[in-house]
């Protein structure tokens, strides 16, 4: 019975919340493999950084700018034989 009024008061909370989202979509994907496929990082051996910027909707005062930075570094000697990267965004609406 606990169960049920948890999940009751769960269910509850979240839908009085609003909730806005909306993924930045970058036109060159090749560019940014790591937003769109995590599982890319560490697949070739060395450093990579990459930094990206969009800028969509130019024409109308509410536009929307996006950044993306990620870096990765491929290294055998970690352990799993992977890698190692970090992801920041960015996303910047209307005058923001």
């Amino acid at each position: 019975m606990k169960t049920r009024y948890l999940i009751f008061i769960g269910v509850l909370i979240c839908s009085l919340t609003d909730v806005y989202g909306q993924d930045p979509d970058y036109s060159q994907f090749y560019n940014t493999p790591t937003y769109y496929n995590p599982a890319y990082v560490g697949l070739t051996r060395g450093l990579k950084v990459r930094f990206n910027y969009r800028r969509q909707w130019t024409k109308i005062p509410a536009n929307f700018n996006s950044y993306n930075f990620s870096a990765d570094i491929g290294e055998r000697n970690l352990p799993g034989a992977g890698g190692i990267g970090i992801i920041v965004n960015s996303t910047r609406q209307a005058n923001g």
